[in-house]
């Protein structure tokens, strides 16, 4: 059930086009510059953003933590009370595909 509730979610997130899927982002060292500049980009830094990540991606983690209307988590513990409680969700392309994953219920990420 909670899971057909999420998907729903995201779907939802999908269809109304709040939900962003970034290829090709990667932060080399932790900059709160580069996460500003990237909101600044996408119109979106005075909304609320959901931004996940997939494991090995803590740097954008660490690059978020100082901006109030954003948060950066894994896809791993994110819930749907977090995916609600924001405007926009972005997320990049290995924390979509470990989202696939987990919505459709799957162990393995394919490659």
């Amino acid at each position: 059930m909670r899971q057909a509730a999420f998907r729903t979610v995201l779907n939802s997130r999908l269809q109304n086009d709040v939900l962003f899927v970034l290829d090709g982002f990667a932060l080399e060292a932790p900059k709160t510059k580069e996460i500003v500049k990237l909101l600044g980009t996408l119109g979106i830094a005075d909304k609320k953003v959901l931004f996940l990540t997939s494991a090995g991606e803590e740097n954008i983690a660490l690059s978020a933590r100082n901006l109030p209307k954003v948060k950066a988590q894994g896809v791993n513990t994110t819930s749907l009370v977090d995916v609600l409680g924001s405007e926009i969700v972005l997320c990049t392309k290995a924390a979509w595909a470990e989202l696939e994953v987990r919505v459709s219920g799957k162990n393995e990420v394919s490659a």
